[in-house]
Formats: C-alpha cells, structure tokens, sequence
C-alpha cells in the first residue's frame, strides 16, 4: 500500500479512538481522494489482501459484469429471461407477466415476486435471504415465491435477483459459466487475483456452478471503487463503458430512504442534501461497502462484522466515516 496523509490518517484514528464502541465490528477501512491514497486502517487481523465477504456488495459488482457482456454485445438486459429457464424450470414461468421478466428488472429489483427481506432481520432465520440460501436449491426457493406485480412496477429489494441472473448467464454458453464471465472480463483486467465465492452445493453434479456472495480484499474493493469513479477505467483501460456506468448510475427507481434517494443497476444513489454532496455506494449487510462521492475525487471502502442481534440492516458507523471523508476533502478543495 502507498504511504497515506498524515491529516487523513490522524482524522480517522481520532474518531474511531473517540468511540470504539461503536466502531468495535469494524475490520477495514481505505480511503482514496483523487486517486491518491489518504487513509488506513486495520484490525482483528486483517490487512488490505484480507479475503472478507463482501455480502450484497456482490450485488452491484454483478451489474457492472453484466455491463461488460453487454458492452461485448453478448446481452440484451431488455429481452425477457424465460426462454434461457425454459428448459429447466419453465414451469415456474406459468403466467404471462412471468415470461416478461428481463435481466433489467433483476438488476432494479422489481421483478413483481413476493420477498421479505427488508421487514425481517437478517438474524431471522425466516427472511426470505436466509431460506434461499440455507435450502437445497436456491432457484427453485426463489422461482417458487408468488408473484405479485406486473415487472417494472414495484421496487422490492431481493437476494433472488443476482441468483436468477446468475443462472441466466449461466445459460448464454454452453460451456462459459457466469463466473468465467466474472474472472475474464472483470477481475483479470482490473488485476483482482484475490477474489472467491460462495458455491451452491448442487446435488446434480453436471450443473453449471451457482455463486452467491464473493469474498474480496478490501485493496479489490478500493480497485473498484477507483474504477467507478473513474467512469469504467482502470490503468488506462475501459473495464466496463461509460455508457453502462452511467446507467447504474442513473435514478431508475425513487426512493425515498434515510440513506438513498434512487436505485440504479443494483448501485444505491443519494442525492445532496444536508450540505453533503451526491453520492453512491454499494452495500452489503455488517459494514460492507464501497462508496464514491464524484464532485470531490473521493471513494472509501468498508468491511465489518456489525452483525449484532437488533442491529439494523444497513448499519450507520460506516456513513459516519464518509461524512469525515467528505470533510476533508471539502478542506483541501
């Protein structure tokens, strides 16, 4: 890692030290202001090549490798998913609006199935994420939910989405796995080289590997936080066009939380207010994020372990670190 900013540094080690309590499930932390790294730091033995799960920050990288597909020309995300499951689970498509459901409402969560996941804990072992990915076949638990509404209508926040996306690319070759797709277009040109998944364990051997959450190093998630920022590149190199990055980008779903304004391609968007800048971020449940604040230059990665019983979902100690980012990048101007 490069030498950070004594003023960062000195910044981030005073509010943590201030009140440990709180930052106490906190393992990582790296902060970057236009392109130049400013702060650090680590704990309960991890460093920057420290695998972590990233939990839904998977979610928002997922989108950014369908980006790369689609800039390949090998994806239509506006084309319906059905006939890629027909074969094999076609039966679970037995309604009309079933069959109109594209790669694009996956990745804006409004595919119209029943989901609880946001009213219930994730330390409740009946959220829906929860039986999904204790069961035997997380296609069929989340292919076999009622569904609701017509696609497009409702935003419905789901870890069904990037399952039922990650079988369709599953589908595009015979012999490509979405996970090929994820190492040759994404993380070997972005030189990730430490980056695992979570595996369905598969009673049919011959079926093609199911991934769920990955697990980076925190110096991975800096990477792509950079790239983001960046407009797609990375090192000089276009990873994934600006034409796709502005549509994760853009406010395809209103919303109107304490912590976002808008959903995108699976990113989460806050507009300013409160005399903060606009931002966005990925998330993942006990700290994980990557967040980009673009009018200042800045991205900050986070992983934790705020998994406590009652805590809540999107914990706030990480939003408090960015808000001390954001100072003092406002300070230097």
């Amino acid at each position: 890692m490069n030498k950070t900013d004594n003023t960062w540094q000195r910044a981030f080690e005073t509010q943590l030290a201030d009140n440990p309590t709180a930052f106490e499930g906190l393992k990582s932390l790296l902060v970057c202001h236009q392109g130049q790294l400013k702060a650090t730091y680590f704990c309960q033995g991890y460093d920057a090549q420290t695998l972590h799960e990233a939990q839904s920050v998977t979610k928002s990288i997922q989108a950014l490798i369908v980006g790369a597909l689609a800039d390949r020309g090998l994806v239509d995300i506006h084309q319906p998913i059905y006939p890629y499951f027909e074969q094999t689970y076609g039966a679970y498509f037995d309604t009309p609006q079933k069959r109109l459901i594209t790669p694009y409402h996956l990745l804006t969560h409004t595919a119209g199935w029943e989901w609880n996941e946001s009213q219930v804990p994730y330390t409740n072992l009946y959220n829906d994420a929860n039986l999904q990915f204790y069961g035997d076949n997380w296609l069929e638990y989340a292919l076999s939910k009622p569904h609701l509404h017509p696609p497009g209508e409702v935003f419905n926040y789901s870890s069904a989405s990037p399952i039922l996306l990650a079988y369709w690319m599953n589908q595009l070759d015979e012999e490509l796995t979405h996970l090929q797709y994820a190492y040759d277009y994404f993380y070997r040109p972005l030189a990730i080289d430490r980056v695992e998944y979570q595996i369905e364990q598969s009673t049919n051997p011959e079926a093609k590997p199911l991934a769920a959450d990955a697990y980076l190093c925190a110096e991975g998630l800096l990477t792509i936080a950079e790239m983001m920022r960046q407009n797609g590149q990375s090192r000089g190199q276009q990873i994934v066009s600006e034409q796709w990055i502005a549509q994760c980008l853009h406010p395809h779903i209103s919303l109107r939380q304490t912590y976002a304004s808008a959903y995108g391609y699976s990113w989460w968007l806050q507009e300013s207010k409160n005399g903060l800048p606009a931002y966005y971020y990925a998330w993942g449940y006990g700290g994980q994020h990557i967040f980009v604040v673009p009018t200042l230059g800045l991205s900050l990665v986070t992983a934790g372990s705020f998994y406590q019983e009652g805590a809540p979902a999107l914990d706030p100690t990480p939003f408090a670190l960015l808000h001390t980012a954001i100072q003092l990048a406002q300070q230097q101007g």
